[in-house]
């Protein structure tokens, strides 16, 4: 009997779901990206893990900006910098932000933050990152969505197929709770 069969089920059923991809990346590049929005404060706060694992130093100039729907919302302004060989490089810039579109499920307006590394003329890295600007707090026993009561619904767990998703819609929505 092959064991392997029995494991190769579940990882259909319950393993990795999605796309997987390996990319190559330049020795200069933007290595990790964090988003925070504060709609509380009407800020946006991004911190950026540069890496430069090439064997010389680098003058490097950074550049960001934010769209919608392929349109530049704002930039911020160019920064150069050296970054040394082998160096991890932690750059974090701010900026109030008044006149925002709110992220929502029932409205998931969804910005890019689009990164360029450049040395001399050339764009040695080139990023996109989507973010909805949200905030999202527990206050009490309520759930608050942009500093509105929000409800979420449905449940947890991922089904196994397409007949236990149905089972599952029907189960919860029989006990009250929209899925």
């Amino acid at each position: 009997k092959f064991i392997g069969a029995s494991i190769l089920r579940a990882w259909t059923e319950w393993g990795i779901h999605g796309e997987i991809k390996i990319e190559a990346v330049s020795p200069l590049h933007v290595s990790e990206t964090i988003i925070n929005t504060s709609v509380k404060n009407r800020q946006l706060k991004i911190t950026q893990k540069l890496s430069n694992m090439s064997p010389k130093n680098l003058p490097v100039s950074l550049e960001q900006t934010v769209k919608f729907k392929g349109e530049i919302v704002f930039s911020f302004p160019e920064e150069r910098f050296e970054i040394a060989a082998g160096e991890y490089k932690t750059i974090t810039r701010q900026k109030d932000w008044d006149k925002q579109k709110l992220w929502s499920p029932y409205a998931p307006n969804l910005y890019q933050l689009e990164t360029k590394l450049i040395v001399g003329d050339t764009v040695v890295d080139k990023t996109d990152m989507r973010f909805g600007f949200r905030e999202f707090v527990i206050k009490g026993a309520d759930f608050l969505l942009n500093g509105n009561v929000f409800r979420p619904y449905g449940g947890s767990g991922f089904p196994g197929n397409h007949g236990q998703a149905l089972e599952d819609y029907r189960l919860h929505n029989n006990m009250f709770i929209r899925g």
